[in-house]
């Protein structure tokens, strides 16, 4: 029990491609290091915001972009990261915004 409900509830394999996986399957858990690598794509893309670096923008298109392609293969369990990832693809597409958040 995670105190959320039953274990059943949490996420599972993709609803997308590899939907043969089980839970504990070395490859799903393959898939989890990518969760991981978008997550400290986007880590690294916030400190160098902060600091102004010129390599946050495209740390900040990686980062959403991977997390866009694993959101779409989760799409039953991450419908609110698609949603968040199109912002930031759209900040960064969007000269006048792009211009403001990124110096």
């Amino acid at each position: 029990m995670n105190g959320l409900g039953p274990e059943d509830d949490a996420a599972g394999p993709p609803a997308l491609l590899f939907t043969g996986l089980s839970r504990g399957d070395p490859a799903l858990r393959l898939l989890s290091i990518f969760w991981l690598m978008a997550l400290a794509g986007f880590v690294a893309a916030g400190i160098g915001v902060i600091q102004g670096a010129e390599w946050a923008v495209p740390v900040t298109a990686a980062a959403a972009a991977l997390s866009m392609v694993l959101c779409i293969m989760w799409y039953r369990d991450a419908p609110a990261g698609i949603a968040a990832n199109a912002l930031v693809i759209l900040a960064l597409v969007i000269p006048p915004v792009s211009d403001r958040v990124f110096p």
